[in-house]
């Protein structure tokens, strides 16, 4: 980045508000973004070997990213202050911007991981540093929940896998059918898990109580051109079942699915014995909008719809 870029992050910071900026900056400028501090943070970047780098487009800069904490005994770096101008978003310049910058550390400073941080609101964000081999190891909980994610729910880590292996412990296949659907074979494994966390558009979240695991649910088949996703591997821990953690975790899912990720339409699937989870569907807002009849009467279900009417 020289000195003729400055003026593309102010920018690209126009008509936004505080939130936007602390979004992709982190706490690092205060808003309103000033060239004064951008020369401040430049000047201080070279005292402190940080490298401020343009993400290009045929030549036009659509974006910039840093790479600070540099610690060549723990073989460390840190990616932040990581920013894609609006129209060139969701585009795959970001995950791109990222997997180029991961070659350079690797292979040209033979640095051996990179770190970063991300609000836990900031799905889009996830996304891409997952599609760029990125894995959540640390939640940070704050003081103002908007910059820890949730009181609620979380995105589920490594860490976390290990608690769905337990809440099966006992369990037979019904009970894993009942929660997981057919896209876990019993008796569930961790090699299963991984599996999963691996895909494409699929959102893994853990809910917590105090910090303490209780259950998770994933967000599915997230498709932005259609603003619709799908709710799926539901589980509550037995201690927590029938004491709202379920509908507090759901409304929280769609509060996120529809305020943060701008979607329009959540939907479910549930086996219409499963009288207690259609009721907590019910209470999250959400409608039965179609019976499917299965061979076998115990595994038919019913899909249900939630619509953001705003």
């Amino acid at each position: 980045m020289t000195e003729n870029d400055f003026q593309n992050l102010i920018g690209w910071n126009d008509g936004k508000d505080e939130n936007y900026l602390r979004q992709w900056a982190g706490p690092t400028y205060k808003y309103p973004l000033t060239l004064e501090q951008i020369t401040t943070s430049a000047k201080r970047a070279k005292e402190e070997n940080i490298r401020m780098f343009m993400i290009l487009n045929d030549k036009k800069p659509i974006g910039s990213v840093s790479l600070g904490g540099i610690n060549v005994e723990n073989s460390t770096a840190h990616v932040f202050r990581f920013i894609i101008c609006d129209e060139e978003k969701n585009k795959g310049f970001g995950s791109s911007a990222l997997k180029l910058l991961s070659l350079f550390v690797f292979n040209d400073m033979k640095l051996k991981k990179l770190l970063l941080n991300v609000y836990c609101y900031n799905v889009g964000a996830i996304r891409c540093y997952e599609k760029c081999g990125f894995l959540v190891k640390e939640y940070r909980p704050a003081d103002d929940p908007k910059w820890n994610g949730y009181k609620i729910i979380r995105p589920m880590t490594e860490e976390d896998f290990q608690n769905l292996i337990d809440w099966n412990d006992g369990k037979d296949e019904n009970y894993l059918s009942q929660w997981a659907g057919p896209t876990y074979k019993y008796p569930l494994t961790i090699e299963q898990i991984y599996a999963r966390a691996k895909e494409e558009n699929n959102l893994m979240f853990t809910i917590v109580r105090d910090e303490k695991a209780i259950g998770g649910v994933d967000l599915s088949g997230v498709d932005m051109k259609n603003s619709a996703a799908h709710i799926c591997r539901f589980i509550l821990c037995d201690d927590e079942k029938g004491n709202g953690a379920g509908t507090a975790a759901l409304k929280q899912l769609s509060s996120l699915a529809f305020n943060e990720m701008k979607l329009k339409r959540l939907s479910l699937y549930v086996y219409c014995y499963n009288v207690g989870a259609i009721r907590c569907y019910e209470k999250g807002g959400f409608l039965v909008k179609e019976y499917s009849q299965a061979d076998n009467p115990k595994w038919s279900s019913y899909k249900m719809e939630l619509v953001n009417a705003l």
